[in-house]
């Protein structure tokens, strides 16, 4: 709530001592959400869902460049079996001379 570290809380007596750290109750209080203001935890939440949603929109640009990389592929491979030349495939597709190259064709 405050952000300033915590490295361990003792309670001391004339016999013993009880840390925090060591019986894991603060790893648990690190972890609460009990006295954390209502408005931080709804400010959280939505920088989460921006977060996943900027990630799925690029996940959808990747697809959607994969899908149209392997149309143009397509392309380039039936007017390469059709007897078409590298550069004119080239040309039409946008693909690389090497990326045409490299595409192989049944006979």
């Amino acid at each position: 709530i405050v952000k300033t570290p915590v490295i361990d809380h003792l309670i001391i007596s004339t016999r013993s001592y009880l840390s925090f750290d060591t019986i894991g109750l603060l790893d648990k209080l690190k972890d609460s959400t009990k006295y954390v203001p209502t408005y931080q935890l709804i400010q959280k939440i939505r920088e989460e869902a921006a977060a996943m949603t900027k990630q799925k929109v690029e996940e959808a640009k990747e697809t959607a460049k994969k899908r149209e990389k392997a149309k143009i592929t397509k392309i380039a491979k039936e007017l390469k079996s059709a007897g078409m030349g590298i550069e004119p495939i080239a040309k039409l597709t946008g693909l690389s001379i090497e990326d045409v190259e490299k595409i192989r064709v049944r006979k």
